[in-house]
């Protein structure tokens, strides 16, 4: 007699988008230690739910497909890197876009999460002629 094994598909829900955003938003933290955790517990979250960096910002996002900029798509999907050169990199990259546009990690993390976001991150036409019209 044999035992059937069962399987039980996780459901990446509400309560696993929040705690991702949290841990995106300590990500941005100046404390490296912090912002280490931070990378680890999301590599983490998306192992369990059979993710990769590269599907983080369709779940930080559920409302709608977004398009962001491939340069950030890249250093988003780099700080999931097991090589500390490349995460370094792209945390420097993002930061720099970020301080070029006087925003900080939070107002970056809010970006990837809104319906229509601002042109410094969205690649979206739509987006970039409604920031020409203001």
């Amino acid at each position: 007699m044999t035992k059937k094994q069962r399987t039980v598909a996780l459901h990446f829900g509400d309560r696993e988008r929040d705690r991702l955003i949290k841990l995106v938003r300590i990500l941005g933290s100046k404390n490296t230690h912090e912002a280490e955790a931070a990378r680890s517990h999301i590599d983490s979250l998306l192992r369990q739910f059979s993710k990769g960096w590269g599907d983080l910002i369709q779940l930080l996002n559920e409302a709608a497909p977004l398009r962001v900029h491939t340069d950030i798509v890249r250093d988003i999907t780099a700080l999931g890197s097991s090589k500390p050169d490349v995460r370094a990199q792209a945390r420097a990259n993002l930061d720099d876009l970020i301080e070029r546009h006087r925003r900080t990690w939070n107002d970056f993390v809010d970006e990837l999460r809104s319906v229509l976001p601002a042109p410094w991150v969205s690649s979206s036409s739509a987006a970039i002629r409604s920031a020409s019209i203001r």
